[in-house]
């Protein structure tokens, strides 16, 4: 019963984040496409998975609360930045990835301007003055950075002197291993990742241990997966800047989905207790279902343009 109504109020919620930045169609598509990923069956069916059901309420009310209220010019920032920070509050309390809403937020904030009030700001920079516009949206930023450091602090004192937890070889190999083994492996694990995000064929319960051997040199074959990973991440943000306004907001947040939420389960800032955690791809297969579905449009609006040149 709480699996289906957290999915239930998660499908409801990414369909109306996804009418912010696409098509109906487009938005109906990554939302049922969200809905029926394989990768979730670790979250949804495992007890230790109500974190991130959990956690990913809270990031969705959060960062639906925030751009329903900036795109509505309803409340100041003040109240807009302290409500999506509380709500980040208490996701973080089920998960850390749920912090990373704030980010999200920032970016949506830098990215969102119409070009008008570009204009604006810098015919003001040109006076040597600091234009309304740009003073509310430093302020916007400042305050959700602020948040978010004060809740990592917090975080921090909680945990006492021990900030990040010892892990063994059995839970994190890589952890445990000397350079450039440790980095090799860990970057090969995003590629690992996002593969699973991409044909999730071969789920596992437990990726523990030797279940991912280590990659002990630079002539491993499976650096290519890393390196066509970066490739990936380069033509995606090399494309951002051909894209028109709306169509780059999309990939933008998108991509902002993808990239910000994985980053604490990364291991490429600090250790954590896994090789590979298919529940914390919960929240980033939101970024990733969007991005799919834009594609799935683009790709059947030429379709359909073909065909109608091929009628007349």
């Amino acid at each position: 019963m709480w699996p289906e109504l957290c999915l239930t109020m998660e499908f409801r919620y990414m369909l109306r984040l996804c009418l912010h930045f696409s098509s109906g169609t487009s938005s109906l598509v990554s939302s049922a496409l969200f809905a029926v990923h394989p990768v979730h069956t670790e979250a949804v069916s495992g007890v230790v998975g109500r974190a991130e059901l959990l956690s990913a309420v809270a990031f969705l009310c959060a960062l639906l609360y925030y751009i329903h209220n900036r795109y509505q010019h309803k409340t100041n920032a003040w109240q807009e930045c302290g409500v999506t920070s509380v709500l980040a509050i208490l996701g973080l309390l089920c998960k850390e990835q749920a912090l990373t809403v704030l980010a999200v937020c920032c970016i949506y904030e830098i990215m969102s301007p119409k070009n008008q009030r570009r204009v604006q700001g810098i015919r003001y920079l040109m006076l040597g003055r600091v234009s309304p516009w740009l003073r509310d949206k430093l302020l916007r930023v400042s305050l959700l950075t602020t948040a978010a450091l004060g809740a990592l602090y917090l975080r921090c004192k909680i945990m006492g002197p021990k900030i990040v937890p010892a892990f063994s070889r059995f839970d994190n190999p890589a952890a445990a291993s000397a350079t450039p083994v440790r980095q090799l492996t860990y970057n090969y694990l995003l590629s690992v990742n996002a593969w699973l995000l991409l044909f999730p064929c071969n789920l596992c319960c437990d990726w523990t241990m030797s279940s991912i051997p280590l990659i002990t040199g630079f002539w491993d074959a499976r650096n290519l997966a890393t390196v066509a990973f970066y490739a990936f991440i380069l033509f995606a943000a090399r494309t951002i800047f051909r894209l028109e306004e709306d169509a780059r907001m999309n990939l933008v947040m998108s991509l902002s989905l993808l990239v910000l939420p994985f980053l604490p389960a990364s291991n490429l800032f600090f250790p954590v207790g896994f090789v590979v955690a298919e529940r914390v791809l919960y929240i980033p297969s939101m970024g990733f279902c969007m991005i799919l579905a834009q594609g799935w449009t683009i790709l059947w609006e030429k379709r359909y343009v073909r065909h109608n040149l091929i009628q007349s």
